[in-house]
């Protein structure tokens, strides 16, 4: 029997961030019809089990450990919903999530639907890591409706869909969302945003940002191909950040423009250009297997 929809969850040894993120789903769906699928990819935590302590159908994919979109494959593979939303970890739906994210694929003849994603942050005082984290990664409308592409984290896909066409590529660390929902889009399927589908994700403080620009380098290869990482390498070692990108930042999410504010968003912005180079680096050279493996680059 076909159930109205498939949550497909993967997860690395995060049992914290799902005790947060299953209740907020188990609370908007009829469990007669969605399920949850978790997908666990290597953990060595209690995540399967604090998986299963919520009622999640848990797979398990170990053939490409490190890779969420073959974690993502195995969810959909298995998935029997008529739609199949993907969904991070990190990401805790808010009240009316589930409502508005089925009734706007409906509404609009969408066929790819991506979900507001929110950030919180750690205390009424966020960092200046935390705050760049909110105001560049996971724009979903800007994604969608300037660039025509969409990010996993908070995703309602038919499922005719993927017969159409295919699933991820396997063994991809990063980026391969944006690849697969653009091309996706090239090929004729309609995507939407949706405000009111929104989930909030924890903003990063720098260890995990630094984490995750490199995990991010090291997936742009193949995404821009070789003469275009080589020149945003360059690019990214030889020049700061234009300060009116920064200026337009902090003016665009409406924070306070002080002189303090900007000189941090425009620091951490500067090192993490070099951070992304030296991932850029790796990656051109063969090295991101290696890095990983000695524990210089993130799991």
């Amino acid at each position: 029997m076909m159930l109205e929809a498939s949550v497909v969850i993967p997860v690395l040894n995060d049992s914290a961030a799902l005790m947060k993120t299953l209740p907020a789903v188990s609370a908007q769906i009829d469990s007669n019809r969605v399920e949850i699928i978790v997908v666990d990819n290597g953990s060595y935590d209690d995540t399967v089990q604090v998986a299963e302590r919520f009622g999640a159908r848990v797979l398990r994919e170990h053939a490409h450990e490190g890779s969420p979109y073959s974690s993502r494959n195995r969810g959909i593979e298995s998935a029997s919903g008529r739609v199949i939303i993907l969904l991070d970890a990190t990401c805790t739906p808010e009240p009316g999530w589930f409502a508005a994210g089925m009734a706007k694929l409906s509404e609009d003849g969408a066929t790819v639907l991506g979900g507001q994603v929110r950030f919180s942050f750690g205390s009424s005082k966020p960092t200046s890591a935390e705050l760049f984290d909110s105001m560049v990664h996971v724009q979903m409308q800007e994604a969608i409706e300037q660039h025509s592409y969409a990010m996993t984290a908070n995703l309602f896909i038919l499922r005719e869909v993927f017969a159409r066409q295919g699933l991820f590529h396997e063994a991809v660390r990063s980026g391969e969302d944006l690849r697969w929902t653009k091309a996706a889009s090239r090929s004729g399927e309609t995507l939407a945003y949706c405000q009111e589908a929104a989930v909030c994700k924890p903003a990063r403080r720098w260890p995990a940002l630094r984490q995750k620009v490199l995990r991010t380098a090291g997936g742009a290869v193949s995404l821009l191909g070789r003469r275009r990482a080589v020149s945003e390498m360059v690019r990214n070692v030889l020049l700061p950040p234009n300060p009116l990108w920064v200026l337009s930042l902090v003016k665009k999410h409406h924070l306070s423009g002080s002189a303090f504010l900007l000189m941090q968003v425009f620091l951490v912005s500067w090192r993490l250009r070099w951070i992304r180079a030296f991932g850029l680096a790796c990656a051109l050279l063969g090295f991101s297997e290696h890095l990983r493996e000695s524990g210089v680059a993130p799991e």
